[in-house]
């Protein structure tokens, strides 16, 4: 369940706030997708970059083929796009596992290949 708020602005501060937070957690080096508007936040600190990702959404799920983790932000920036990018997520049927949940984010991990 995604809560109903939007983030007007400081979206900058959001993504280096995450960034922050996840490397002292240990994610640093990981390809970490964002479902939101705004995904750069390889940008914002030590990730990898998502082969075919970009830094805001074009539609569809640029990038999220070679991610691992999947950030949900509580607050988006866009809820519609929030909500059709974890609509598309689903319509995969990769089942992910949370694996970190913050007041601002939840952090999912996608099953690794074989």
């Amino acid at each position: 369940v995604l809560t109903g708020c939007d983030l007007k602005g400081g979206m900058v501060g959001w993504l280096q706030l995450v960034a922050d937070d996840l490397r002292a957690a240990g994610y640093a080096g990981a390809p970490v997708y964002v479902a939101d508007l705004f995904s750069g936040i390889w940008l914002f600190g030590p990730f990898a970059r998502l082969p075919g990702g970009a830094p805001w959404y074009y539609g569809g799920l640029s990038g999220f083929a070679g991610a691992r983790y999947v950030v949900v932000p509580v607050c988006a920036v866009s809820q519609a796009v929030r909500k059709k990018i974890t609509a598309q997520i689903d319509a995969t049927g990769v089942a992910m596992t949370q694996v970190r949940r913050t007041p601002f984010y939840t952090l999912f991990e996608k099953p690794q290949a074989p």
